[in-house]
């Protein structure tokens, strides 16, 4: 009998390989108009009216719902709610989105995003950080009724409404934080210039986009300009939204190239990259694009030269940033051609002009990319300026200092003199700075912190430990901020030695909270600038009430033993020295920081008077920027303001009416003495009641957190008698023009109106059930409706 061969194991079966980890994109491409709908209906412009655009990458929920962007489809004038698009659907991720279409709601609710997040990124590139919108208003509640916490103000998302409006308007809301698009039945006659009667939607307008994000942006960054106390504050709004806009048209290749050819690189000519809204300008029967940073042309169609007097003479919000906007542009204009000079030359044989006739395509790309690259240049220098602005009372010169400023921190040296042409076109504008005696880059710099200055807040302000480490805590967001780390936390110590340590103890040895992972990075940012803030605000009450000097101040800072001697000490003397030093430093930083102890000092509950000035922590937020050699430049940018009531002052010439008398011409000088003793002639209207007016005052103080000096102090002086008048006589205007509708606008208030409590007392009911019962003021829906003229 044959033995059987032993069998062989069978081979164990080897696991399947777990799935090779796949990174998310970096970037999601988008389909979009690259101008409006009305391009890609003309022959002339077809081939570039669409592009595609490549935004972050994000997961997102149907509707698009994202990280800082909400789409809410509803239509209120139809009574429709369009499903939302859910662009995370692999079949629009593999096509780059949805096709552009008038009459696809999905595609208006992708466009809308696409256009936005883009706008979003730029602002970011340039500002070294991340986009946070506006709170929402005191005057918001929860669903309970009761009012919000210091969380719950906060918006993690922008949200977008692509139909909101059956009207010609597109705006920002600032008390909804969101974007509002209207669609409209074109109101012209004429086909040629579009459909009589058809439907356009200003929600797939790039341009319309672009400008009402900006305004969501710049509302978040600087609030305090949407409370107008002169008449620039609401031209940069507007201006500022076109300057981004516009911009925006040299990220896109097609429309680049295709302008570049028909103007045979010669920008100065009318182009479609300077036009703003060309669709909804012809729509509502502009005749043309509704605005144009080229200014106007005459009838053989050259530029017409500006002139300095115009910006006198204009008033109204977008006539004004009109102007601004203008100024920016020629300021490209000229860096551009100084760009392309050697590229002409080349081309021509030394000449410098060009031969009649169509221009090479490989000539075209490199005016192209030199377009792309002065473009960036003076968008990231407009959008950085930002940063280096006064909080309140803006002007166009201070915006004029705050560009010059910002450039030479990143470009000290200025090789290709790009400063030189801001200069020039402002000044061609007439956009001139009041505090300046010339127009030289040295003496248009915000000045720097004198060694006295810096010596002397060095003292005043936290170490510079406590800088890092505010510093620090922006680094490494990884953790949750507890929110109980608000202002009731700090005011329970009365010393900054006990104030220093529990601060370093809370953000470096207190075990952080558990972090719920589906919390952006962006809301926990927020959070900790609210506990730095509330640390700041009890650091700059104790730095003027504690009995020590200068020296005692400094020990009190890094040893108890050292402050408790010094303090001993310093005695009466040093409390008489640092009262002086406080009144000094207020002036360094355009505060009156004895009031605002005053105001802090009163028991909490009683009422607040018109003559209160409690000090604002508005901002501490850090900047990450590229310098010009490569090196990272890191600043710590501290926002502090401050506010008073004035009743508002009769003019030199009594009550004039609306008719008698000239925009800017109105007298109202009240001397110093008289401001402080209230012995001013003041204003009542027919019934005899008087005003309120709210003065605003602050600094922006760039802060270098390595060794905790301050490098700038950009201040309003909130004691400032010159500029309180100016305020005073902007105030008079508006009420004389505008009557009793534009009260609220202004926030002017006729006297007992608030039982003379002031707008951040403790009078906290009635205050709020007053406002509540207001109207929420919306600064921009009639300004964009076509009309500037001042109304309810």
């Amino acid at each position: 009998m044959a033995r059987s061969r032993p069998r062989k194991p069978r081979p164990k079966p080897v696991p399947p390989l777990p799935p090779p980890d796949v990174a998310p994109p970096s970037r999601r491409r988008l389909q979009v108009y690259a101008l409006d709908p009305a391009a890609d209906q003309s022959l002339s412009t077809a081939n570039i009216a669409r592009c595609v655009l490549p935004v972050r990458w994000e997961a997102l929920t149907p509707g698009p719902v994202g990280e800082y962007v909400e789409v809410v489809d509803v239509d209120p004038s139809s009574g429709c709610a369009y499903d939302p698009v859910d662009l995370d659907h692999p079949h629009h991720a593999a096509q780059d989105g949805l096709r552009p279409s008038e009459g696809n709601p999905h595609f208006h609710q992708q466009m809308v995003y696409a256009v936005v997040m883009k706008t979003i990124e730029n602002f970011e590139a340039a500002l070294g950080r991340p986009v946070m919108w506006a709170d929402r208003p005191w005057t918001d509640k929860h669903p309970t009724g009761r009012e919000l916490t210091r969380a719950e103000r906060y918006v993690p998302r922008l949200r977008v409404y692509p139909h909101a409006l059956r009207e010609a308007n597109a705006y920002y809301s600032p008390s909804k934080k969101a974007l509002l698009f209207g669609y409209f039945n074109a109101q012209t006659a004429d086909p040629r210039e579009e459909l009589p009667g058809g439907m356009v939607f200003t929600c797939l307008s790039h341009d319309v986009i672009a400008h009402e994000t900006t305004h969501a942006i710049l509302d978040g960054i600087h609030p305090r300009l949407l409370k107008p106390s002169n008449g620039d504050m609401l031209a940069f709004h507007e201006g500022f939204a076109d300057i981004v806009a516009i911009f925006q048209h040299f990220t896109l290749p097609g429309l680049l190239l295709d302008q570049m050819h028909k103007t045979r690189g010669d920008l100065s000519l009318n182009n479609l990259l300077a036009e703003l809204a060309g669709q909804f300008g012809r729509a509502t029967k502009r005749g043309g694009a509704l605005r144009n940073a080229l200014g106007e042309f005459d009838k053989d169609g050259r530029r017409v030269r500006p002139q300095p007097k115009t910006l006198a003479g204009t008033t109204k919000p977008h006539d004004r940033g009109a102007v601004l906007v203008a100024a920016v542009f020629d300021a490209f204009l000229r860096i551009y051609e100084d760009r392309i000079r050697d590229l002409k030359r080349i081309a021509s044989d030394g000449s410098g002009i060009l031969r009649p006739g169509d221009i090479h395509p490989d000539l075209a790309r490199r005016f192209a990319d030199e377009a792309i690259k002065a473009a960036q240049r003076v968008l990231n220098i407009s959008v950085r300026a930002l940063d280096y602005l006064p909080p309140v009372d803006i002007t166009f010169g201070d915006y004029l200092r705050a560009l010059i400023t910002a450039d030479a921190e990143l470009v000290p040296d200025d090789p290709k003199r790009h400063r030189v042409a801001f200069i020039e076109a402002f000044r061609e504008r007439g956009i001139l700075p009041d505090d300046v005696r010339s127009l030289g880059e040295d003496s248009l710099r915000w000045q720097p912190a004198t060694r006295e200055c810096v010596a002397a807040i060095k003292d005043f302000m936290p170490p510079p430990e406590v800088i890092r480490t505010m510093l620090a805590g922006y680094d490494s967001i990884s953790e949750s901020i507890p929110e109980a780390a608000a202002r009731k936390e700090w005011t329970q110590f009365d010393t900054r030695v006990a104030l220093r340590e529990a601060f370093l103890r809370k953000m470096w040895v207190e075990p952080p909270a558990q972090r719920d992972r589906r919390v952006e990075r962006r809301m926990e940012a927020y959070k900790l600038e609210n506990t730095i803030a509330a640390f700041l605000h009890q650091w700059l009450r104790l730095s003027v009430s504690e009995p020590a000097g200068a020296a005692a101040s400094a020990a009190a800072a890094r040893s108890p033993a050292s402050a408790a001697a010094a303090a001993v000490a310093a005695g009466s003397a040093a409390a008489s020295s640092a009262s002086d030093a406080a009144g000094v430093i207020g002036e360094w930083l355009g505060l009156d920081l004895h009031a605002n102890n005053e105001y802090l000092a009163r028991p909490r509950g009683e009422r607040r008077r018109p003559g209160d000035m409690p000090i604002e922590v508005h901002d501490v937020r850090p900047t990450y920027r590229v310098r010009a050699d490569g090196r990272t430049k890191v600043e710590l940018v501290v926002v502090l303001t401050q506010k008073r009531r004035w009743l508002l002052p009769a003019t030199d010439a009594g009550k004039p009416e609306k008719d008698e008398f000239a925009v800017g011409q109105l007298g109202c000088q009240v001397a110093r003495d008289d401001w402080r003793d209230g012995t001013y002639a003041q204003y009542q209207d027919d019934a005899g009641r008087k005003v309120y007016f709210t003065f605003r005052g602050g600094c922006t103080l760039i802060i270098n957190p390595e060794t905790g000096e301050l490098r700038y102090a950009i201040a309003k002086n909130v004691l400032g008698v010159a500029r309180r008048n100016a305020n005073a006589r902007f105030f008079l205007e508006r009420l004389i023009e505008g009557g009793p509708a534009v009260m609220d606008r202004y926030g002017l208030e006729y006297e007992g109106a608030k039982d003379d409590t002031d707008e951040s007392g403790t009078d906290a009911p009635a205050r709020r059930r007053r406002a509540n019962k207001r109207r929420p003021l919306e600064p921009f829906a009639l300004t964009h409706r076509g009309t500037d003229e001042e109304g309810d």
